[in-house]
C-alpha cells in the first residue's frame, strides 16, 4: 500500500483553516503535529493507537 494524501480543507475565499490554527502553535507543538500528520500519511488506515481509536456507534 502506497502512502496516504493528506489534504487540508480549504474555504471558498482560499483560507486553510488548518494552516492558520498549525501557524498560532509554538514551534513545539507545530513540529509534534506535523510529525503525526507524516505519521498519518505513511500508516493510513494501518494506524493504531495512540494516534488513531476505533469508534463504535454511539461513540464520541
Amino acid at each position: 500500500m502506497g502512502k496516504f494524501i493528506v489534504e487540508f480543507y480549504e474555504i471558498e475565499n482560499g483560507n486553510i483553516p488548518v494552516e492558520e490554527f498549525l501557524k498560532m502553535l509554538d514551534v513545539k507543538m507545530r513540529a509534534k503535529l506535523l510529525g503525526i500528520i507524516k505519521i498519518l500519511q505513511e500508516k493510513g488506515n494501518r494506524l493504531r493507537e495512540p494516534y488513531s481509536k476505533h469508534l463504535d456507534d454511539g461513540d464520541r
